[in-house]
């Protein structure tokens, strides 16, 4: 399994990208963790109530840049995972992440080779303080290889030294070679989403502080 956690400001860009998706008939809503919600038993489908569920925290934020998160997940296309075991797949990822007591809400994907989830969810708790990040890749890192353990998965690690791929990585201006940052990112992008509207890939692009124009 290999997971990617991408840190942003627009929480509206994360939840759209995903709700698009659901609307356009390429991802599902599975799973959620106090949201407010008008479905029993799962997330809404409105987006202006999955905003409200995470409006006091982000109003408490203190001083946190970047409050949002953007993490995806995803098992290797043989190994096939039914809704329940892709559910408490991302409930313990959150767990050992340090976020199980957040507010979030995860979607499962499938515009890809494999199925995949995402989850929407914010690093700041209920009285502004940020969620601490340290060694994060490395905390990450150990829970994919535990769960993988747990669930019977394959070895993400071995299989993206197999199958090397650019890497989904924000754009950061102050490493320099903007353009090369940019190029890798984009490559990676178009390799792992498949869009259905430009707002969707302009959506996702705004996450890896990105941003893609129409010109005509």
């Amino acid at each position: 399994m290999v997971a990617k956690i991408s840190h942003g400001m627009n929480l509206y860009g994360a939840l759209a990208y995903n709700h698009d998706k659901v609307a356009a008939g390429t991802a599902e809503i599975l799973s959620g963790s106090r949201m407010i919600s008008d479905r029993l038993g799962l997330p809404s489908e409105d987006i202006r109530l999955a905003l409200l569920s995470f409006e006091n925290y982000l109003l408490a934020n203190r001083n946190t840049e970047k409050p949002v998160l953007h993490i995806s997940l995803s098992p290797a296309p043989e190994d096939r995972l039914s809704h329940t075991q892709l559910e408490e797949l991302a409930a313990r990822y959150m767990e050992k992440m340090g976020y199980g007591d957040q507010p979030y809400i995860v979607y499962k994907h499938a515009d890809t080779h494999n199925a995949h989830i995402h989850i929407v969810s914010v690093c700041v708790d209920g009285q502004g303080k940020k969620i601490s990040d340290a060694y994060e890749y490395r905390r990450s890192m150990t829970a994919c290889r535990e769960l993988e353990a747990d669930f019977g998965l394959r070895n993400g690690a071995d299989t993206e030294r197999r199958n090397p791929k650019a890497e989904l990585r924000k754009v950061d201006a102050s490493l320099g070679d903007v353009r090369h940052q940019v190029g890798n990112t984009l490559k990676a992008v178009l390799e792992s989403y498949r869009f259905q509207t430009f707002g969707e890939y302009n959506a996702l692009l705004s996450t890896l502080n990105i941003e893609a124009k129409q010109v005509r």
